[in-house]
């Protein structure tokens, strides 16, 4: 029994320290044009800010909200001196087919539709 109990304690403290999300990407590629993105990791249900980058003068990040039937995906920077985030591009994924609609917001009357699917691993390194 103690042995048992000290595995336990030994895999819950593994887990612990070299975790795992249980989450997926998405590669999505354009019906008309071979333009690719690849969704970072998404977790079901989960709404949160990923893919946050900092350079000397910009920040980049991700967000994913999961709603009724779509995932939305959206892009934004932020000057160092900025008080504000610009919007950089928007991608709205069906849950069900996994076809999404991206729009770049410095040209937001061009859409570009893309069929998207699993892609990499089922779980990635905390």
């Amino acid at each position: 029994m103690k042995y048992r109990l000290l595995a336990f304690l030994i895999a819950f403290l593994a887990s612990n320290i070299y975790g795992r999300d249980a989450g997926y990407a998405l590669e999505c590629v354009g019906v008309e044009s071979m333009q690719k993105q690849v969704i970072g990791f998404l977790e079901t249900e989960v709404d949160k800010i990923v893919n946050l980058s900092e350079m000397e003068s910009r920040t980049f990040w991700d967000s994913h909200k999961w709603l009724e039937d779509t995932i939305m995906v959206r892009s934004f920077m932020q000057l160092k001196d900025s008080a504000e985030s610009t919007e950089t591009l928007s991608i709205e994924i069906e849950i069900e087919s996994l076809k999404a609609v991206l729009m770049h917001m410095g040209n937001a009357d061009t859409l570009v539709h893309m069929q998207c699917q699993i892609w990499g691993p089922k779980g990635r390194n905390k």
